[in-house]
């Protein structure tokens, strides 16, 4: 088993819970989960397999930049058949983003980004998501990743600075959680996930996505902060303390149980991310 220590106890408290009940998350529609999306497969889709994918034209919550059906597609996937493990993602979570890439000769970045308001200026925040790619290999070269997410602000002279990048997150197909601190510079800020490169001709990939599901930004201060742990005592002495385990859903585990994926591990006012 690896434990890997967080930087503070607050920090990660939040991550005891990843149901919206117990932290506010100022992400519109971050769980993908709101059923008024629009999607269809393109008219000039004429050949299998590219005939079956959809494409979205409206994702509540946020915009699309795909560059045309041309470029790749971004659409969502539901039904029990993509609904969670009950392990990263809860199993009563039905459907999640899905981007994927196809073109003779190049294309763009596809993009899913929304403003993200109600910030408090100077307050930490986290964001979090699980994420999981298959980046295929060229037939000719192997192109580098290029995936990830951006934050940036979006007020005065500062509009259009990253404030955080990160790329290249996760290890392969199965879904991962990682999460991210940064200090708002505003009441609003923008958020983007993109998924780019070029194959340029003669290098098509028709098995080259990547999936993207439970986006929350939130903060651990203040009215947002989780109730129970607010009520931790400070002064508890953590190596008496009792250990309790939890799963990214908040809800606590039996560590006697057959345990497999990330949990978070509570003694006193400190806490760990396991890896069982």
């Amino acid at each position: 088993m690896k434990k890997i220590l967080l930087l503070a106890a607050a920090f990660c408290a939040a991550n005891f819970a990843m149901n919206a009940d117990d932290v506010a998350n100022l992400v519109a529609n971050g769980n993908f989960e709101n059923t008024n999306y629009e999607q269809a497969v393109p008219g000039e889709y004429t050949w299998d397999p590219v005939n079956t994918w959809e494409n979205l034209s409206v994702l509540p919550g946020w915009q699309l930049s795909t560059g045309g059906p041309w470029n790749g597609t971004a659409c969502i996937l539901a039904g029990d058949e993509y609904a969670g493990d009950g392990d990263i993602r809860p199993e009563d979570d039905m459907q999640h983003l899905h981007i994927r890439g196809y073109n003779d000769n190049g294309w763009t970045n596809i993009k899913v980004y929304q403003i993200v308001k109600n910030l408090v200026p100077g307050r930490q925040y986290t964001l979090d998501f699980v994420i999981a790619h298959n980046w295929a290999d060229g037939a000719n070269w192997t192109p580098d990743p290029d995936f990830g997410f951006v934050i940036a602000e979006v007020d005065g002279e500062g509009a259009g600075r990253e404030l955080m990048k990160q790329t290249n997150m996760g290890e392969g197909q199965d879904f991962e959680y990682f999460d991210y601190s940064f200090t708002a510079p505003a009441s609003e800020i923008y958020l983007e996930f993109y998924y780019g490169n070029s194959f340029y001709e003669g290098n098509k990939h028709e098995d080259h996505w990547m999936d993207l599901d439970l986006v929350r930004i939130y903060s651990a201060e203040g009215d947002e902060q989780v109730p129970e742990l607010n009520a931790v005592n400070s002064v508890i002495n953590d190596n008496d303390a009792p250990v309790e385990l939890y799963n990214l859903q908040g809800v606590r585990v039996n560590a006697n149980d057959a345990l497999k994926g990330i949990y978070i591990q509570r003694q006193g006012n400190k806490a760990t991310k396991v890896i069982f």
